[in-house]
């Protein structure tokens, strides 16, 4: 074998292994990626209709309703992002 043949796959073999480290770092992240904190959507999260709504549930609504199950359902939907 010639020194260029030897180069050659020296070359080959370490793309090669390259490529099976690469594959194996996306699976690896592919596990993992559900636990990041998506924020692509954060500014659509809260508008500043929720907030008014929120901050008057908070300030001006009685303790006994605020802490109905019923009221806090319909609050939830009110607020709630999909």
């Amino acid at each position: 074998m010639s020194v260029m043949q030897i180069l050659l796959s020296v070359v080959v073999i370490g793309l090669f292994v390259a490529l099976l480290v690469d594959i194996w770092k996306v699976i690896q992240l592919d596990k993992v990626a559900y636990l990041n904190n998506d924020k692509s959507r954060d500014y659509s999260r809260w508008t500043p209709s929720d907030l008014a709504i929120a901050a008057y549930i908070s300030r001006f609504v009685d303790k006994e309703v605020r802490l109905d199950n019923q009221f806090q359902v319909v609050v939830y939907a009110v607020l709630k992002r999909s």
